[in-house]
């Protein structure tokens, strides 16, 4: 990745709390990351603060209230099926069980106004910490987004699909180690 590319993920200095030039995305936040709540020198900020539609930002959903117990998601992805987290197979491993501050966000299904325990969305947190990690290793280092881009493949997986997915996170640690492994 370009250096460009590295500030918008992990900002100028995150070491040492400058996320100068950082997506607001990757920031670490329990607020929502309005105008208001961004550190200085983030690129931009979300215009989709809580009570906004669930869509209204393509990467995260919106914004929400998570009532200093959760942090807001660098991004959210559909489940290929929905989880009804009433269910007993889901206990402990379910956002949107009844009465979790996870049941009002865009992770779960919003029937007139009010939040199921039917959860459609996976999400992932921000994770600046690894992300600083990975830069540093230079070359050796691999990142990649705990979102999948695909959750289904494409035409039946015929010819498989690259996006679907953690393929490419997997596939950046073949291409790494075939590197290695071809002799002189």
């Amino acid at each position: 990745m370009s250096d460009a590319d590295w500030l918008k993920i992990t900002g100028k200095d995150p070491e040492h709390y400058d996320f100068t030039g950082a997506d607001f995305h990757m920031i670490e936040s329990l607020l929502p990351r309005t105008a208001a709540n961004v550190p200085p020198g983030v690129v931009n900020a979300s215009t989709c603060p809580p009570g906004s539609p669930d869509s209204c930002d393509p990467v995260s959903g919106r914004e929400w209230d998570t009532k200093n117990g959760d942090l807001q998601f660098a991004c959210i992805f559909a489940l290929p099926q929905p989880k009804d987290c009433s269910a007993p197979q889901y206990l402990g491993a379910c956002d949107c069980t009844a009465n979790s501050p996870n049941q009002i966000t865009p992770l779960c299904v919003n029937s007139g106004g009010t939040y199921t325990q039917t959860q459609v969305f996976g999400k992932a947190y921000p994770s600046l910490r690894e992300m600083v990690i990975a830069h540093k290793m230079g070359m050796n280092g691999i990142a990649s987004s705990l979102c999948p881009i695909h959750v289904t493949p494409v035409n039946n997986d015929n010819p498989p699909d690259p996006l679907f997915g953690y393929r490419p996170a997997w596939q950046a640690i073949v291409d790494r180690f075939a590197g290695s492994l071809r002799g002189p």
